[in-house]
Parts: structure tokens; sequence; C-alpha cells
């Protein structure tokens, strides 16, 4: 796989250990969220983006999710996601 492939997961398995590590510092846990945004500088990397996004994610019922392509994320990131976890 091209490195500049390799980026964006790399990129969206960090953002959700962050995630994971924001809400175990808040008492919850990933398994808490209910919602996700995902924003990624290029739509075509959704597939691949979204096979790391489904094994964070234990279970058969995921979070809603929105995701959007085309942005330009600061600080030259190729993907950035939020998300919304009842406490």
């Amino acid at each position: 796989m091209p490195r500049q492939h390799r980026a964006h997961r790399q990129q969206a398995a960090q953002a959700l250990k962050n995630i994971k590590h924001i809400l175990d510092a808040a008492g919850t846990g990933i398994e808490h969220v209910c919602r996700a945004t995902i924003y990624m500088k290029n739509v075509e990397d959704f597939h691949e983006i979204d096979d790391v996004y489904a094994q964070a994610f234990i279970g058969s019922v995921k979070p809603a999710r929105v995701a959007f392509g085309g942005n330009n994320i600061p600080k030259g990131a190729l993907v950035e996601i939020d998300a919304i976890a009842a406490l």
C-alpha cells in the first residue's frame, strides 16, 4: 500500500484512539458513542477509513455516523473525527 494510502488509515486510527482515551478519562467508553462525524480530505478514502472505524466499535450495533469528503482540514490532516457519547 503506498505511503499516502496508509496515512489516512493511520490518522483515522489515531483519531479513534484519542477519542477512546478521552472517553476513558471521562469515566465512559467508546461503546457509549452515540454519533460520530468523519471529515475526510478525500471522499475516495471513505471505504478504507470506514474499515478502520468499524474495527473500533465492537458489536453489531455501530453508532450513527455522518461522513463528509472534500474538506480542507487544518494542519494538513487527511481525517478528523468527532464523537458524541453518553456518560
